[in-house]
């Protein structure tokens, strides 16, 4: 913002978009506290939506690549949901003709963007500009964590 003052707007508009995120808290506090009506809930609550936050912006590449492959017709495991067909106790679905045994590429795209909005806070945190920080960390998270799960099976 500071280096190209023609990015002024788009920063103070930026702050806009934290609004959905406390309405949704809201939505999804109110229901979840007609549920569960103890005060310790209550002060856990934020915290736990704020996971699920992060957690949901880290796998919008995965669901992107599979919009695009369903619309491309490309046959993928987006086409059904995986059934192990486990009907007894003791039954063994490791080795289930639905489970893939290969290392996609989307972890790795996912780490690489972790990077990127790992640079962005760092850039945010060093020219001062932090108007989309709050983005970001859940962004380089988000990524982050979707990544090193993936990986790490």
């Amino acid at each position: 913002q500071k280096s190209d003052p023609g990015f002024g707007f788009i920063f103070s508009v930026a702050p806009v978009f934290i609004i959905p995120s406390i309405i949704l808290l809201f939505f999804y506090g109110i229901s979840y506290f007609t549920l569960n009506k103890s005060f310790k809930t209550a002060l856990l609550f934020p915290f736990y939506f704020w996971i699920f936050l992060i957690i949901t912006l880290g796998m919008s590449f995965h669901n992107t690549v599979g919009i695009i492959e369903a619309l491309s017709g490309r046959n993928s495991p987006f086409m059904r949901t995986p059934k192990f067909n486990i009907r007894i106790k003791g039954e063994n679905w490791k080795k289930n003709k639905y489970l893939s045994r290969k290392l996609s590429y989307i972890p790795f795209v996912e780490a690489l963007l972790s990077t990127y909005f790992l640079g962005c806070i760092l850039a945010e945190l060093y020219s001062g500009d932090v108007v989309m920080l709050y983005f970001h960390v859940m962004l380089f998270f988000g990524f982050g964590i979707n990544a090193a799960l993936t990986l790490s099976k």
